[in-house]
């Protein structure tokens, strides 16, 4: 009778998450979460050899002028909600206009940027 039950529990192959063994359950937990390290270890250093390239200036950093939980807070102050991409889309308009500021003081023989120019 053991011999048959021993063999009934070899058959049956069970996922270990789906298990009644805590034990087995935290294990394979402990697989996920350090897969997820593993990601996450890897994303920062991608985000570091990106920084250090820009720090060498072989990467163009990008113009990011505005403080975007300010922009979201005036939203907020005036009882709106405001979209990650508008922040994005302020900044475009930001640049240009200061962009066409810089040329504007540029044509009058200044090297100096002043209200008027806006």
């Amino acid at each position: 009778m053991a011999a048959a039950r021993k063999q009934t529990d070899e058959d049956s192959v069970t996922d270990p998450a789906e298990g009644d063994d805590p034990a087995q359950r935290s294990s394979v937990r402990r697989g996920a979460a350090s897969a997820s390290s593993a990601a996450r270890r890897a994303a920062q250093r991608a985000t570091r050899s990106v920084r250090q390239a820009a720090r060498r200036g072989s990467v163009p950093t990008p113009d990011i002028l505005l403080v975007a939980s300010q922009v979201k807070e005036a939203a907020r102050r005036n009882d709106v909600r405001m979209s990650a991409e508008f922040v994005h889309a302020l900044n475009d308009e930001t640049v240009a206009l200061i962009d066409r500021a810089i040329e504007r003081a540029r044509e009058n023989g200044r090297s100096t940027v002043r209200p008027s120019d806006l």
